[in-house]
């Protein structure tokens, strides 16, 4: 485990949950079919979230959704936009997508230093009706759990990370099904280190029609800042997930919650 020190750690700006703007975990599918070959481009400016609310489609009555085929063009503009598909159809979500993928930016290199300009990228869009909401952060990991799970391998060599983890929102604000979407560099095991985080992470559920439903996707970035060499490590380990031998039962945790508390 790492010392007590401060550890070096992007929290504000490198945790973050990625919604409609940059790849969600329920569009892989959708991304891997898209014009060549799904490619995965880095979006640097996303839409505000004001614009997307202006945006949000006159006489539409649900939340929808909206994906774009476009060109990656100089400065990482996307131009040449067409709609990939739309749900529901019939009620102007495409159009609305068309009007606000003019504040994207991508990156305009790809991991391997490529440059992206005429490269085909499809980008996803999710307008929220009235009252609708995704989930949003109940407990961030603090910098002290980020560098708990920091990957020894990548301290003893001095390297920074990254990784990118989705997973399934329950109706509780649980995370579960979580996954390793991304990771760099390879060999250091920091998709691994962000799945350890997650038993620990809890957010707000999906909220469609006024109600909680389960199904809500997030990707989780997380940033890893190379340490420095005055910190140290030491023999202690860290069990984040232990094999249980007794747990409380679903009646248990009902009845301990906390009597007024409806949230």
């Amino acid at each position: 485990m790492l010392s007590r020190k401060l550890l070096l750690v992007s929290l504000m700006a490198g945790l973050s949950v990625a919604f409609a703007h940059q790849v969600r975990a329920e569009d892989e599918d959708d991304l891997a079919r898209a014009p060549g070959g799904g490619w995965r481009p880095h979006f640097t400016v996303t839409v505000p979230r004001d614009k997307m609310k202006a945006a949000y489609p006159k006489g539409a009555t649900v939340t929808g959704k909206a994906g774009l085929d476009c060109t990656a063009a100089a400065g990482g503009k996307l131009v040449d936009c067409r709609i990939a598909r739309e749900e529901p159809a019939g009620q102007g979500f495409g159009q609305a997508a068309l009007s606000v993928v003019g504040y994207e930016r991508i990156k305009t290199t790809d991991d391997a230093g490529a440059a992206t300009t005429g490269r085909p990228v499809r980008t996803f869009f999710e307008f929220l009706a009235p009252g609708d909401a995704n989930p949003n952060w109940l407990r961030k990991p603090t910098g002290q759990d980020i560098a708990n799970v920091f990957p020894k391998k990548a301290i003893d060599d001095g390297v920074a990370g990254k990784a990118t983890i989705g997973c399934q929102v329950t109706t509780e604000g649980f995370l579960q099904n979580c996954k390793v979407l991304s990771e760099s560099p390879k060999d250091y095991n920091f998709g691994a280190a962000g799945l350890q985080l997650t038993p620990q992470l809890r957010m707000t559920p999906k909220i469609r029609g006024g109600k909680a439903v389960p199904g809500g996707t997030v990707a989780i970035p997380i940033n890893w800042e190379a340490p420095s060499r005055s910190f140290t490590t030491t023999s202690t380990s860290v069990v984040l997930d232990p094999p249980w031998t007794q747990v409380p039962t679903q009646a248990e945790v009902n009845a301990a919650w906390p009597q007024g508390r409806r949230a």
